[in-house]
């Protein structure tokens, strides 16, 4: 009768949890605010979403929704979904690409992203920017005209610009005063009777200062109902969950809505994403199992210990979701995950502790450093300097040092500096002793981290004495490089179209990532605006040849990477 009994709790205490979120929701929301505000959709065909608010992304939390094209191509008309003001513009290579904001009454914002164009007035407008400012990337907000637009007017095209993979809207909702991105789906009403998929639940075997030394992987049988106790060789235990939300006529696997941690009934973790205040996104390494992520790229979601100011964390125990555990006494563990819908899956199990617990087992380190203070190591050769809050938790660090084989050759020593799985929630301030650094190479030196993962990329360097010095916001191998490469310009494209001619290429640098390239191009000496996206490395020109005097014409790309290398690309015309 007891196992029975729990085993019912768990479900009347989600019910009582969705009735009382329910009435969170509107409580919260203000009589006059944007809750009575009536929103369209900002396409003119059914909703089909690609992502979903609050999804675990690379590094960050996903602030909106990702709508689908109606075909599959850009193109598609974007629809303001209320009457507004334009309050900003933003054309960038990455990120969101080609970005509008419009305010609306009541202290709403909606931003349209990875748009392919605006419309012509716009358009103009944005050009005339880039042009006084030479610069292809831009951020208007401020001494924008009044640009006034009526629900349902269109205001833009779908497209695939930014850090986009395919075409597709990337939309949200925010808090105008905060700028705090707001659920979408609190505004939409989707049809979805499909439940999230469990794909992995994992159990953290913690310290006392609630750090994981191990783990276990749970198995799923013919359901994640596992009526076996699992033993835990640990004194407490934390837990993790992979999940997945398939929609109705929808492939994508998106993310979750709501995740639900309870011991014998009683709710231990509770997150909840209606919102995602900013702040709460430097909390991201911590929600998840950020070593995996970067081993594997699989989110995993940890259900414990997140940090007490994490909005999207609606409450938790005490012990903020960590379980102590007892030998002697099985206790009933449901994990409940759900989508917006309130479609749920639940994972259940028993759990209790080892009879004999194995020691922590942690790789010897050099460094023991609090997350709260501030913190200086010098090896002679490196110096490191952690501020204070430049840490989630306490950090064992371990520096190994490789010294050159051919001293007389190398410009530094090579330092492992700890693990690059290890996040950090500030920049370190790092500085590397030098030598055989000739005088007229000193703006070429750069220091260079290997994070593993990642290639070789250099940090933007500058001399402190015989020091080199920059900032650090990955751990890996730090050395010093003297780089005298050039970018490489591969010119992928050359036509003439109707009166235009239209170029396109493609940079590469062995050591400066692409964000960090500057370029510019001219025609007869003068800027001329290029394109420049940053997934596919390349920059394209389209040149309007009406506006050529007869005769030679002279076209001049230069790229100029982070060690002051420049590569020109020169293209002579006869109009």
């Amino acid at each position: 009768m007891s196992s029975l009994h729990l085993k019912l709790r768990p479900n009347l205490c989600w019910i009582l949890v969705c009735i009382l979120g329910v009435i969170r929701i509107y409580a919260q929301a203000p009589m006059s605010s944007s809750s009575a505000l009536h929103l369209r959709k900002p396409v003119d065909y059914p909703l089909r979403l690609s992502g979903t608010f609050g999804e675990l992304r690379s590094g960050h939390f996903h602030t909106g929704i990702d709508i689908k094209s109606a075909n599959g191509r850009s193109g598609d008309s974007i629809l303001a979904v209320a009457d507004g003001i334009v309050s900003r513009i933003k054309v960038g290579a990455g990120g969101y690409g080609n970005a509008l904001y419009i305010d609306h009454p009541g202290g709403l914002t909606s931003v349209y992203a990875h748009l392919l164009a605006f419309t012509p007035t716009i358009d103009s407008l944005v050009e005339r920017y880039q042009y006084e400012r030479e610069n292809f990337e831009i951020d208007i907000s401020k001494g924008l005209p009044e640009l006034r637009v009526k629900q349902g007017q269109r205001i833009a095209t779908l497209g695939s610009t930014g850090h986009s993979m395919g075409p597709h809207l990337h939309f949200e909702l925010r808090n105008t005063g905060s700028e705090t991105p707001i659920n979408p789906l609190l505004h939409y009403e989707l049809r979805d009777k499909i439940a999230p998929y469990i794909n992995q639940v994992v159990i953290y075997h913690l310290d006392h200062n609630h750090q994981s030394y191990r783990r276990t992987d749970l198995s799923r049988k013919s359901s994640w109902m596992l009526d076996d106790t699992i033993v835990i060789d640990a004194w407490r235990m934390g837990v993790g969950v992979n999940a997945i939300d398939p929609h109705n006529n929808n492939t994508n696997k998106n993310g979750l809505y709501e995740v639900v941690l309870q011991v014998d009934g009683d709710t231990i973790y509770h997150s909840r994403l209606d919102s995602i205040a900013w702040d709460d996104g430097d909390y991201y390494p911590v929600f998840v199992d950020h070593a995996e992520a970067i081993k594997t790229r699989r989110k995993i979601q940890k259900c414990f210990d997140v940090n007490e100011g994490l909005r999207v964390v609606q409450g938790h125990s005490g012990a903020r979701g960590v379980i102590p555990l007892y030998r002697h006494q099985a206790q009933f563990i449901s994990l409940t995950v759900a989508d917006f819908y309130g479609n749920r899956s639940e994972a259940t199990f028993w759990a209790r502790r080892a009879d004999a617990i194995t020691p922590a087992d942690y790789e010897p380190y050099h460094y023991s450093i609090e997350p709260d203070k501030p913190y200086r190591i010098d090896t002679g050769g490196l110096m490191v300097y952690f501020p204070a809050e430049s840490l989630y938790e306490k950090l064992r660090c371990r520096i190994v040092i490789t010294p050159d084989e051919m001293p007389s050759m190398g410009y530094s020593s090579m330092f492992h500096l700890h693990d690059p799985s290890v996040p950090l929630k500030q920049a370190l301030h790092i500085s590397l002793r030098t030598r055989n650094i000739a005088p007229g190479k000193r703006d070429q030196a750069v220091i260079v981290v290997d994070a593993n993962t990642k290639k070789r990329s250099a940090i933007k360097s500058r001399w402190q004495g015989h020091f080199l010095s920059g900032q650090l916001q990955e751990f890996g191998v730090l050395s010093v490089e003297v780089d005298t490469v050039p970018p490489i310009i591969f010119l992928l494209r050359r036509s003439n179209h109707v009166g235009k001619v239209h170029l396109r290429f493609r940079i590469e640098d062995d050591l400066t990532r692409s964000g960090e390239l500057e370029f510019r191009g001219e025609l007869d000496g003068q800027w001329i605006l290029g394109h420049h996206e940053l997934k596919s490395s390349s920059i394209s020109y389209e040149i309007d040849k009406s506006d050529w005097d007869i005769g030679e014409h002279l076209f001049r790309l230069a790229v100029t990477d982070i060690a002051n290398n420049t590569k020109d690309y020169v293209i002579r015309f006869l109009n």
